[in-house]
């Protein structure tokens, strides 16, 4: 019983380290504050999984590409676009602040 007790707790404990928390990406409201450098920091390698519990879901897709666009103001004139890669992770981003 012990062994099996030890073994749950590496376990969770493996899980948890592995994996960023949703606190460490930035809301979206935080968006116009970073540069693509500091975006790509915190964003890349993300996965869209994440990417969606940490946002919401999206307000759009792409359309012959693999990624999502949320808008980050109240005009909704700023959007930020993330591009997955095969795996599903963030591999590229652009921000518009039109």
């Amino acid at each position: 019983m012990k062994k099996q007790l030890m073994a749950l707790f590496l376990a969770s404990t493996l899980l948890l380290t592995g994996c960023p928390s949703r606190s460490d990406i930035p809301g979206l409201e935080e968006i116009p504050s970073y540069t693509q450098a500091q975006l790509e920091e915190e964003l890349s390698g993300l996965s869209n999984e994440e990417m969606h519990a940490a946002w919401g879901e999206p307000d759009g897709f792409l359309s012959g590409f693999w990624g999502d666009i949320w808008r980050f103001d109240e005009a909704g004139d700023g959007q930020v676009i993330l591009y997955y890669d095969a795996e599903g992770t963030v591999e590229d981003i652009v921000v518009r602040k039109d």
